[in-house]
């Protein structure tokens, strides 16, 4: 297991080799309306419940951000179900 990982290092490290750097935000496009390209490759970083994704990363505009839309005024998923929910979304629309 490696340890001391620069997430912005390694996440630019991906998006020189072509991947597509995917953030899940408050702010970003809605998961329903966006268009994976199954010719593309992807990486997607997601953020704690209580703080979400650093801003040093949000504020980098190669990456692209989406987000889970909701059907009460909660603001946060458990990370793991935000997962699943954008993997299953990715998996279908590919």
């Amino acid at each position: 297991m490696r340890t001391g990982i620069n997430l912005e290092e390694e996440l630019g490290i991906l998006k020189r080799k072509g991947y597509n750097v995917i953030l899940t935000t408050l702010d970003g496009e809605s998961l329903i309306r966006y268009k994976f390209n199954p010719d593309n490759k992807y990486v997607f970083v997601f953020g704690n419940e209580a703080n979400g994704i650093n801003s040093s990363l949000t504020a980098v505009k190669d990456y692209e951000k989406v987000r889970i839309d909701g059907f009460s005024s909660c603001e946060s998923l458990n990370v793991a179900v935000a997962s699943g929910i954008l993997l299953h979304h990715f998996r279908n629309c590919t």
